[in-house]
């Protein structure tokens, strides 16, 4: 049994480096199967950007999709968002949290519900998912700091990291074409190298605003990047959030404090205090929204 475990080990290798090589072709030839972005999330991206709608024009949106709209309803009477009265129309909803917050809830949800899901990787994409909400929150508690867009970061955090399922259903349907066994952690090497270009390709196709496919590009080496550099900034530094918290890493707070974009930010260590506050709420939120 010993001896035949380097041939094993071997194979495993060669699966996944074949794998990896017909990955990348399809990339390299955009051969990638991008989901399409549902018309209320497309509808509702668009209004959230339009200063003359009002609450009743987009509650009349998302009533096209039931399941969206209920969810909004139980959200809005969550402790995340505190509601005074119990909360019973998707009208009276849209009123409670405002059009940028209900906006941002129907992306996340409509995202949650067509994109990540896929068959057999449930846990793993379930993780992909509370990420791109906690990244999305926590980007937008720090741009509210430094008095910056909220809504753009809170969409760019939200989408910093898009191309994770599409490559990894591209990653699974390939696999079981080629009759390849990779486990997890070779699933998340694949998702890591290969989900800035298709998150690029898949910002295009939706046609999301310019900071998001620059985010997508540079949020982990903001450095190189020219414009959309703040949004790039805000977003690294929310990643990590998102990373170090929802992990309940005990030495967060000093890692937290200790990154050079603390500084790039032009953040104070009682600006960083102030964030780490948030963490029980984020946290909730992030649980209602993954719900």
């Amino acid at each position: 049994m010993t001896m035949n475990m380097p041939a094993r080990q071997d194979n495993i290798t060669t699966d996944m480096a074949q794998l990896c090589l017909a990955l990348r072709e399809k990339i390299t030839r955009h051969d990638v199967e991008l989901p399409l972005l549902p018309e209320v999330a497309n509808q509702a991206l668009s209004l959230s950007q339009d200063s003359k709608v009002d609450a009743a024009g987009l509650a009349r949106l998302i009533y096209r999709d039931q399941a969206l709209a209920g969810h909004l309803i139980r959200i809005a009477n969550s402790p995340a968002y505190l509601p005074k009265t119990k909360i019973v129309s998707l009208q009276q909803a849209v009123a409670r949290l405002g059009l940028p917050t209900i906006a941002e809830i129907s992306m996340a949800m409509v995202l949650k519900g067509r994109l990540f899901r896929i068959k057999g990787h449930e846990a793993l994409v379930s993780g992909l998912c509370r990420h791109a909400f906690a990244t999305g929150i926590w980007a937008k508690e720090i741009a509210r700091m430094l008095r910056y867009n909220v809504e753009s970061a809170f969409l760019c955090g939200l989408l910093h990291e898009i191309g994770k399922p599409v490559v990894l259903h591209e990653a699974s349907t390939l696999a079981s074409v080629m009759g390849v066994d990779l486990d997890e952690e070779e699933f998340v090497s694949l998702m890591q190298e290969f989900y800035i270009p298709v998150g690029v390709m898949l910002a295009e196709q939706w046609q999301l605003p310019g900071p998001v496919a620059g985010v997508i590009r540079f949020h982990d080496d903001y450095q190189k990047v020219t414009a959309f550099a703040r949004e790039a900034m805000i977003v690294h530094y929310a990643h990590e959030f998102a990373t170090a918290l929802l992990a309940r890493d005990e030495q967060a707070a000093h890692r937290l404090r200790g990154l050079a974009v603390v500084a790039d930010l032009n953040l104070y260590p009682d600006d960083v205090s102030v964030l780490l506050e948030k963490v029980d709420s984020v946290l909730e939120t992030v649980e209602t929204m993954s719900r």
